[in-house]
């Protein structure tokens, strides 16, 4: 349910709000892989940063 603010925010924006049926990913492939790239990008910094404290 679009509220007055949303409605404002997304013609401010020049945006467009659609419904998609709920936990159907194939709906919204593109966001679910820029999602994943995401989670994927920020796996990787954590894991490639050095340890603050000596491990052993």
């Amino acid at each position: 349910m679009e509220t007055l603010f949303t409605i404002a925010w997304n013609s401010h924006y020049g945006l467009r709000q659609e419904f998609i049926t709920p936990h159907s990913p194939e709906q919204n492939g593109m966001v679910e892989r820029v999602i994943r790239t995401l989670k994927t990008n920020a796996c990787t910094a954590i894991a490639s940063r050095p340890c603050s404290t000596p491990v052993g």
